[in-house]
C-alpha cells in the first residue's frame, strides 16, 4: 500500500517541459526527476539512473531490487515523494551498513560499477579489455589462450555499456552452436536478457513492434549467428544507423574471402565498439590474418587494431599439462591399408601438373581421413567413386546439381577437393579406388582398438575427439559395450547438442564423443581432466582448441593429454614432429619469441607430408600484446572492486530503496552529528557522471535536531562546493579525452556509409515508378542518417558539459566523541 505523503505529491510528468523548452533544468534537474532520485511508477519504487529528452518524450532509466526498466514519460506517470519528509530512525549497525552499500554502489567515470553484481571472478586481465573499450578505443581483438575467459571479457563490455546507456543496441555474433551457451553466460552471471535472432524469431519482433519498424532498431542485446547475419536478404533489412557495441566470436572462422568475412566486416563498419574474440588468431594463413587484423576498419589514421592477447602463465592459472604420446604398433590389415595409400600417391604425383596443387589437396583428403579410421578412409573413397560415376554421365545430364554433403563433421573447407583430377584415367583411378575402399572395410583399425584398451582400465572421465562424424560413429560403435556414452557431432540439432553435453557434465555418461563441432565455446573443466584426440589434425591450433574444452578457469587438476600416433611413416615422421615442435613452442615459458611462433598452414603440412617438400620454419608472430600498458589501470580497479564487493556484504537485505534519510544519532543529543550527503555530477543531456559522496559535520545545537534539519531544506551546497568544484575539472579532462575519439568514430562511420551508397542511375516510366520509389527512399534514409549523426554530435557535445544536481542527505550518524 502507498504511503499517503508520496502519493499526495504531483506527478513529475506533469511538470516536464514542453517540447523546444530551451529550459532543460526545469524538467530534467528539478528535485523528483534526476539521477538517483526516488520515484513511484507503475505503484513500485525505482532509482533513477538516467534521464534523456527527445522532442518532449522524457526517458528514464531506473533501477530497481532485481531489474532495470526504462520508461517514457508523460506516457508514464511518476511520482516523486516529499524530500522533506520526515526522516527515519534506524539503529547505528543498520545505519552504518547501509553507509557500507552506499559507498561500495556509488558510481564512477573510469570504474565498471556493474561487475560488482555479475558472479564472475574479478581478475585483472579480464577487466583490461573493458577499460580500454570504455576509455574510446574502438577496435579490440581479445586473442587469449583457449580457457581464459574471452567470453566473460566480452560479457563485462556489454554489462557496463548497457547499465550507463539503456538505449544501447549490441550485436552479438557467434556461431549457431555457442548461441545458448551465451545467452545463459549473459543471463546467469550478468542478469542481462537477449534475443537470440533466427528467421521465426525476427518475424516475431516486426510483428510486435510498430508498423514499418525495423526490429534492428530497438535497444537490446541482438544475439545472431553468422551463418544468418550473411544472408544477402537479411543485411539489406539491417538499417544503417550505427551500433554501440558489435562481438564477433571465433573471429578466425569469418577470415576467409566468403560472405561471413564481408557480412562481419560491414557491421564492423557500422559500430561505435568492436571486439573481435579468437584463441587462434593466426594459422599460417597470411591473407586469412591480414582480414582478421583489418575486419570493420574505418578510414580513419586512429583506428588502429588493440590487441590483448595472453598465455596461461601470464594469467598465472597454468596447473600444467601432461601429454603423452601413444605410437600404435598397426594391425596387419591396418598397415596394408596404409601402404596401398602411399602407392596410390606416388602413382597420383608421377602423372600429377608440375604445380601439382590439386592433386595433393585431393590425397590430403584420403590421406586425412586414412589417419583417422578406417570408417572414414572408406566413406570417403565412396564419395570420390560417386564423383567418378557422376562425371561420366555429365554430357548426358549437364543441367543435374552436383550433390551437396550431408554432414559439415565430414566436409571440411577442403572437400571440395574431391572433385578435381588426380591426373590417372577415370578407370585406372577407379580400379585403385575400388582396391583401397575393399581393404579399409575388412581392416582392423588399430585407433579404435586403442582407445577401447584405454577406457577398460579406468573409469576417469573423458572427452574423446575425432575431426570426422564416420570416426564417431565407429567409435560408438566399438565403446557403447564398456562405457556410457554421450555424442556430439555436426548433424544434430542443438537440442540434441545440450542433451549429450548434460548427460556428460552430470556424470549420467562417462565418455564424450565429439567432433570439432565441440571444439569451440564448451565449458568441460568441472566434469573432465582427460582428452583423447584420435586422429592428429593437420591444423596444431585446433588441438590447442580440444584440449581447451578441459583447460580452462575453474580446473582444479592437472589436465591429461593423449594422443595416437601410427608407427607408419604415413604419419609418424613429419606430423609428429610439426606437432611437438609447435606444442612445446607455444608452452614455453622462457622464450616469448617461441611462445608467440605461428603454426604452419594444413595446406604447407600436406605439402610436405605428401609431395616431400621441404617446411619452412615458421616466422615470429607479427601479432603481438598492444594491450599491456592496461594491466595497471586493471589491477587498480580490481582492488577497487573486490573492496567493494566486501563493503556490499554489510548489506544483507536486499537491495534497500529508502526514499528519506536515516538517523542514527541519539534524540537527546545532536551536537556535531555526521551527515553523509550524496551528491550527484550530471552532464548537459541529464545522465549521472559520477556520484559523491561527501561527509559533513553537523554543527547545530541541541535545540536543531537533525530532522528539523533535512525537514527545511537547507542548502548544504557551500559545504561541499570545493570538493565538487575540484572534481568537476578533473572529470572534465577525462570526458574531452573520450568525447574527442567519440566524435572521430561518429564522423568516420557516417562518411564510409557514404562511401559505400551509391545511387543506381533510372530511368522515368509511365507504367512503373519502382526506380524513381527507390531513389526516395535512399534520399530519406540518408536525410534521417544525418540527422542522427547530428544528434549524437550534439549529445557528445553537451556531454562534456557537467553540473551539480541538488543534494541529498542520506545518513545521520550519533556524535563523534
Amino acid at each position: 500500500m502507498l504511503d499517503s505523503r508520496e502519493t499526495s505529491q504531483p506527478d513529475v510528468a506533469d511538470s516536464a517541459a514542453p517540447a523546444g523548452d530551451p529550459d532543460r533544468e526545469s524538467c530534467l534537474a528539478g528535485p523528483g526527476l534526476r539521477p538517483g532520485a526516488i520515484l513511484w511508477i507503475r505503484q513500485q519504487r525505482w532509482i533513477v539512473e538516467q534521464i534523456s529528452l527527445e522532442r518532449g518524450i522524457i526517458r528514464v532509466d531506473v533501477a530497481g531490487r532485481h531489474e532495470r526498466r526504462a520508461f517514457l514519460l508523460p506516457f508514464d506517470r511518476a511520482q516523486a515523494p516529499d524530500p522533506r519528509r520526515r526522516a527515519k530512525r534506524v539503529r547505528l549497525r543498520r545505519a552504518c551498513a547501509r553507509c557500507a552499500w552506499l559507498v561500495a554502489r556509488r558510481s564512477s567515470f573510469r570504474l565498471p560499477v556493474a561487475l560488482l553484481d555479475a558472479r564472475i571472478g574479478l581478475l585483472p586481465y579480464q577487466i583490461a579489455p573493458a577499460l580500454a573499450s570504455l576509455a574510446g578505443w574502438r577496435r579490440l581483438l581479445v586473442a587469449d589462450d583457449v580457457g581464459l575467459g574471452k567470453t566473460i571479457q566480452a560479457a563485462m563490455l556489454v554489462a557496463e555499456l548497457v547499465r550507463r546507456d539503456g538505449g544501447a543496441r549490441v550485436l552479438l555474433v557467434v556461431p549457431k552452436t555457442l548461441q545458448a551457451q551465451w545467452a545463459d553466460e549473459l543471463g546467469r552471471r550478468f542478469r542481462l536478457g537477449t534475443a537470440s535472432i533466427d528467421r521465426q524469431s525476427l518475424a516475431g519482433h516486426a510483428r510486435a513492434g510498430a508498423l514499418r519498424e525495423s526490429p534492428w532498431m530497438r535497444p537490446g542485446i541482438w544475439l545472431v549467428s553468422i551463418d544468418y547475419l550473411k544472408q544477402a536478404h537479411v543485411l539489406a533489412t539491417i538499417p544503417e544507423r550505427p551500433w554501440d557495441l558489435v562481438v564477433v566470436d571465433e573471429a578466425h572462422d569469418v577470415c576467409g574471402d566468403t560472405d561471413r568475412h564481408e557480412a562481419c566486416d560491414a557491421m564492423g563498419r557500422r559500430a561505435r565498439r568492436l571486439v573481435l574474440l579468437t584463441a587462434t588468431p593466426h594459422s599460417g594463413d597470411e591473407a586469412r590474418f591480414d582480414r582478421l587484423t583489418c575486419l570493420g576498419r574505418l578510414p580513419s589514421e586512429k583506428d588502429d587494431l588493440l590487441v590483448f592477447r595472453r598465455t596461461q602463465q601470464d594469467a598465472g592459472l597454468d596447473l600444467g599439462r601432461r601429454t603423452c604420446w601413444r605410437r600404435l604398433a598397426l594391425t596387419p590389415t591396418h598397415r596394408r591399408v596404409l601402404d596401398a595409400l602411399l602407392a596410390f600417391e606416388a602413382q597420383v604425383l608421377r602423372r600429377a601438373e608440375p604445380s601439382g596443387h590439386a592433386a595433393i589437396l585431393l590425397l590430403s583428403v584420403f590421406r586425412k581421413r586414412a589417419l583417422s579410421t578406417m570408417s572414414a578412409l572408406a566413406a570417403t573413397l565412396a564419395r570420390r567413386l560417386a564423383i567418378l560415376d557422376r562425371a561420366g554421365t555429365d554430357a548426358l545430364d549437364p543441367w543435374r546439381q552436383a550433390p551437396l554433403p550431408f554432414s559439415a563433421d565430414d566436409v571440411g573447407e577442403d572437400e571440395h577437393a574431391l572433385e578435381a583430377d588426380s591426373g590417372l584415367p577415370r578407370d585406372h583411378e577407379r580400379r585403385w579406388l575400388e582396391r583401397l575402399r575393399r581393404l579399409a572395410l575388412v581392416a582392423v583399425d588399430s585407433r579404435v582398438s586403442h582407445v577401447r584398451r584405454l577406457l577398460s582400465r579406468t573409469r576417469e572421465p573423458v572427452v574423446i575427439f575425432t575431426e570426422f562424424r564416420h570416426s564417431l560413429e565407429a567409435l560408438e560403435r566399438q565403446l557403447s559395450g564398456c562405457r556410457v556414452l554421450a555424442a556430439m557431432h555436426g548433424g544434430q540439432s542443438p537440442a540434441e547438442h545440450a542433451e549429450a553435453l548434460a548427460r556428460f557434465v552430470s556424470g549420467r555418461a562417462t565418455v564424450l564423443l565429439a567432433t570439432d563441432v565441440a571444439g569451440q565455446g564448451l565449458n568441460l573443466q568441472h566434469a573432465a581432466r582427460w582428452v583423447v584426440s584420435v586422429d592428429l589434425p593437420w591444423n596444431p591450433l585446433k588441438l590447442e582448441q580440444r584440449i581447451g574444452r578441459v583447460e580452462r578457469i575453474g580446473q582444479r587438476r592437472r589436465v591429461h593429454l593423449t594422443l595416437l600416433l601410427a608407427r607408419h611413416p604415413a604419419e609418424e615422421r613429419l606430423l609428429s614432429h610439426v606437432l611437438r615442435r609447435v606444442l612445446t613452442a607455444r608452452r614455453s615459458l622462457g622464450d616469448q619469441a617461441l611462445a608467440r611462433a605461428i603454426p604452419p598452414s594444413e595446406a604447407a603440412v600436406a605439402a610436405a607430408l605428401i609431395a616431400g617438400e621441404p617446411l619452412h620454419p615458421s616466422p615470429p608472430d607479427a601479432l603481438r600484446d598492444s594491450g599491456l600498458r592496461w594491466m595497471r589501470a586493471a589491477r587498480a580497479v580490481s582492488r577497487v572492486l573486490s573492496r567493494r564487493r566486501v563493503l556490499m556484504a554489510h548489506w544483507r537485505a536486499p537491495q534497500p530503496i529508502i526514499g528519506r534519510p536515516w538517523i542514527a544519532s541519539r534524540p537527546s543529543d545532536h551536537r556535531n552529528a555526521l551527515l553523509l550527503v550524496s551528491v550527484s555530477l550530471l552532464d548537459d543531456t541529464g545522465a549521472e557522471v559520477e556520484q559523491l559522496l561527501v561527509p559533513l559535520r553537523f554543527d547545530g545545537d541541541n535545540s536543531t535536531p537533525p530532522d528539523l534539519l533535512l525537514r527545511s531544506g537547507v542548502d548544504l551546497m557551500p559545504l561541499y562546493a570545493r570538493r565538487v568544484r575540484a572534481r568537476i575539472r578533473r572529470l572534465e579532462r577525462l570526458t574531452r579525452e573520450v568525447a574527442a575519439r567519440e566524435v572521430g568514430t561518429e564522423l568516420a562511420i557516417a562518411a564510409e556509409s557514404a562511401r559505400a551508397r551509391t545511387h543506381a542511375p533510372f530511368a522515368l516510366s509511365l507504367f512503373d515508378r519502382a526506380g524513381e520509389r527507390a531513389f526516395e527512399d535512399d534520399r530519406r534514409r540518408q536525410h534521417a542518417q544525418q540527422a542522427d549523426v547530428a544528434a549524437r554530435l550534439d549529445l557528445l557535445r553537451r556531454a562534456l558539459a557537467l553540473g551539480v544536481a541538488a543534494a541529498r542527505i542520506e545518513l545521520v550518524l550519533r556524535p563523534i566523541r
